[in-house]
C-alpha cells in the first residue's frame, strides 16, 4: 500500500507481525515523512478507555468531552497535528479493541470511516484551516496467528479490511 496517497474508499490495513515487526513499520513510515502514531489496543478494552488512549495518544483539544460526537470532531479535525505526508494510525494489539463492549465496534469504524472522508477532500475557502487532500490510513496490528480470527468480527462490524506487510 502507498500510504502517501489518498484513497476515496476507506479500508483498514491487517498487520499480522510481531512488536518487533510493528514498531520497524513505525519507523519506516517516520522516515517517509508521515505522522505516525501508535494506538496501544490493549489499553482499549472499553469505550472510556478509548477515548483516553486517542485523546493522550493524538493529543486532542481541552475540550474533548468523552463521548462519540466529540470523538468524531476531535479525530477529524486535527488542524494542530503535524500531517507530514499523511496521518497513519498503528493500532497495537488491535483484537483488543472494545473487547470488553464489542456491541460498539461499528461506532469505532464507522467513526475511522469518517475521519477518512473528511480527510480524503480538501478544504478550500481561503481561510487559516485550508488544506490539501491528506491521506489518512489506520493499521491494525495482532500477533501472528491471531488476525482472521477477528476479521469476521471486524466485518461483521461493517469493516472493510486489506492484508498489510511491515516490508
Amino acid at each position: 500500500m502507498d500510504f502517501k496517497k489518498v484513497y476515496i474508499e476507506f479500508s483498514v490495513q491487517l498487520l499480522e507481525a510481531t512488536d518487533s515487526e510493528l514498531w520497524s513499520l513505525k519507523y519506516k513510515l517516520d522516515e517517509d515523512g508521515m505522522s505516525c502514531r501508535v494506538l496501544r489496543g490493549r489499553k482499549m478494552h472499553t469505550i472510556s478507555d478509548l477515548f483516553d488512549e486517542f485523546a493522550a495518544v493524538l493529543q486532542f483539544s481541552y475540550y474533548f468531552g468523552h463521548n462519540w460526537n466529540a470523538f468524531d470532531e476531535c479525530l477529524s479535525e486535527m488542524q494542530y497535528f503535524p500531517f507530514g505526508h499523511g496521518i497513519v494510525l498503528l493500532i497495537s494489539r488491535a483484537d483488543e479493541i472494545l473487547s470488553q463492549e464489542p456491541e460498539s465496534l461499528s461506532i469505532f469504524f464507522q467513526i475511522l470511516k469518517d475521519a477518512s472522508d473528511t480527510y480524503a477532500r480538501p478544504i478550500e475557502r481561503g481561510e487559516w484551516w485550508d488544506r490539501p487532500a491528506i491521506p489518512f490510513h489506520v493499521v491494525f496490528h495482532t500477533q501472528p496467528g491471531v488476525g482472521q480470527q477477528f476479521v469476521n468480527t471486524w466485518r461483521d462490524a461493517g469493516l472493510k479490511i486489506v492484508p498489510c506487510s511491515a516490508d
